[in-house]
């Protein structure tokens, strides 16, 4: 995880294991991962699946103006969200396992707040804890101004489990075919001040 240097925030969970898929689709048909009405439950092996960091994207043409808005923040793409076809678009299925030390599960249960923070260009469709939906309804963004600040989502932190069993975080998002890019981090807020720079 990196840490906004503009921010006043609690330390992020760590990430340890980070799987990713991304499926080519024409325009207005569904990814065959879809059908696997269990790709974001713990259970599923995703040995087959490509290791992944963050940042994901393709043809960024703003990470200058990334870069300036947050300084400190990796805003070059790490892994590639790209298509077989460049006028397809991609669907990314991400599976983020996170291993929660006791110690870090006793300040999440003593936390105000716990976040799934982003950004992104293009749509956030789901976002899965556990198994369990954390996203109302998509959320569709376009363009270098939808990056503009960090966009959350609110976590059920009673989800959470510590030890050595982890936490699957699932993703889906779909990109357009002009650009993509997501980049995000699981946070603590103690405190609802601290995320000043936050939108929903």
């Amino acid at each position: 995880m990196y840490t906004l240097t503009d921010m006043n925030l609690k330390p992020s969970i760590p990430q340890k294991g980070m799987k990713y898929l991304v499926e080519s689709v024409p325009h207005g048909h569904l990814p065959t991962t879809l059908q696997l009405d269990h790709w974001h439950e713990k259970e599923l092996d995703d040995s087959n699946w490509a290791d992944g960091s963050l940042p994901f994207g393709f043809n960024v043409q703003c990470e200058q103006q990334l870069a300036s808005r947050w300084p400190g923040f990796l805003t070059s793409a790490e892994t590639e969200w790209s298509t077989e076809d460049p006028s397809h678009v991609g669907h990314l299925f991400i599976r983020d396992t996170i291993f929660v030390p006791p110690a870090i599960k006793s300040t999440i249960d003593a936390a105000s707040t716990l976040r799934f923070q982003y950004l992104i260009d293009g749509d956030l469709l789901d976002v899965k804890l556990n198994g369990v939906s954390q996203l109302k309804s998509p959320r569709v963004y376009d363009g270098c101004s939808s990056m503009g600040k960090f966009r959350y989502v609110t976590l059920d932190k009673n989800l959470i489990i510590g030890g050595d069993q982890g936490n699957v975080l699932a993703i889906h998002a779909v990109g357009k075919p002009q650009q993509r890019y997501l980049n995000y981090r699981v946070q603590v807020i103690v405190c609802e001040s601290e995320c000043s720079e936050c939108v929903s």
